[in-house]
């Protein structure tokens, strides 16, 4: 995600109303283990909820969804003598791919964890895994009817059914769907309206609209 990206996304999770089992904000509380342990409780929760990430969003008050800024960057917080990111992914098994980004939004500094969800397998932190019930965090030992969904997805899951991408803006989305090509392969004159394209491809399910309008 570039950071306008990012900034789309900020503002649509806050307005949930609470916060959700694939999303977490915080503010400044920046302990490794804990961290490491979200990690692992997003990721299996953004799977059981079928979503393509799961977020741990610091600059963000978790009662309000103020937000506030955060005076943490990830990206230059030190584990002993080993950068942060690089202490966490040893302590993963699986060593899912996750992301940090770090940028300003109205002159405070917000940092993002965008974890992926995974797929058939509990991701683990130092030999335990974690899930969200909830907003609480909790040991995926208490669920077992929910480790064993995770472990049966990829029985279920059908790649050409899953969301590429999310949280986009209209633009970004347009940019990345050759919607030139699609209307020359049906033969129909192509509208000069943005939003006629974009009810198109909705109506063909190349996109789906969110609850907060974004796509």
């Amino acid at each position: 995600m570039q950071n306008s990206d990012f900034k789309i996304l900020l503002e649509e999770l806050t307005k949930l109303p609470t916060e959700t089992e694939w999303i977490e904000f915080k503010v400044d509380n920046s302990n490794p283990e804990m961290i490491g342990q979200k990690i692992s409780a997003l990721s299996n929760s953004a799977s059981l909820r079928n979503k393509t990430h799961g977020y741990l969003i610091y600059g963000v008050k978790d009662d309000t969804h103020d937000i506030v800024g955060t005076n943490f960057n990830p990206l230059t917080t030190k584990k002993g003598n080993e950068e942060l990111e690089h202490w966490i992914i040893q302590r993963l098994n699986p060593r899912i791919d996750f992301k940090i980004s770090v940028f300003q939004y109205d002159n405070k500094m917000i940092s993002v964890f965008e974890i992926p969800a995974t797929s058939s397998v509990p991701v683990r932190f130092t030999n335990n895994a974690y899930i969200r019930i909830g907003s609480i965090t909790r040991s995926l030992n208490d669920f077992p009817e929910k480790e064993k969904k995770i472990w049966n997805k990829d029985k279920t899951f059908k790649f050409e059914q899953g969301i590429a991408m999310q949280n986009l803006n209209n633009d970004k989305v347009l940019e990345l769907i050759d919607y030139y090509r699609y209307y020359e392969l049906i033969n129909q004159k192509m509208p000069f309206n943005q939003s006629a394209i974009l009810e198109r491809l909705e109506s063909e399910k190349f996109i789906i609209k969110s609850k907060q309008n974004t796509i």
